[in-house]
């Protein structure tokens, strides 16, 4: 459930990142972190959980969970299997929109690196001073002709 809401919320950081609407943004981001946080409790709860399970049944800690389940009686293998599946699919439902919403960035990020170095060439790499060490460009340089 946690993660299906992270997942709308997601959905709804990637319409607000593409319509530019930061206030929005700002909002999904805020509802997202309390959601983030009660996962993160839920998840350390579910990895204990699974460690005394699998010390229970006589595993080590790399028996992975269908090793576990195996052992199990068949209706808690169902169910376990089940609620596998659907947090699988949810991780990688968010992985997707994430995934997304990354590439999204990136290539504008990158695109406007692009406009701006051809914008304004002297920025590219660093300047350094006379000293020969790097500082950062103060202002847009001027060429003066002295033959005025």
């Amino acid at each position: 459930d946690l993660l299906g809401r992270i997942a709308e919320l997601e959905v709804r950081l990637k319409s607000c990142v593409l319509e530019r609407n930061w206030k929005g943004l700002e909002t999904a981001l805020r509802r997202m972190n309390p959601i983030a946080q009660k996962l993160a409790q839920v998840e350390e709860e579910r990895n204990l959980s699974f460690r005394k399970l699998q010390a229970s049944l006589g595993l080590g800690e790399e028996a992975g969970l269908y090793h576990v389940v195996v052992l199990l009686p068949y209706d808690h293998r169902e169910r376990l299997a089940e609620a596998y599946r659907r947090l699988k699919l949810s991780v990688i439902a968010i992985q997707g929109i994430t995934g997304n919403i990354d590439a999204y960035l990136r290539n504008v990020t990158g695109e406007m690196q692009a406009v701006l170095s051809e914008l304004y060439p002297f920025r590219k790499g660093k300047i350094y001073s006379r000293r020969g060490k790097s500082k950062p460009v103060e202002s847009t340089p001027m060429v003066i002709s002295q033959r005025l």
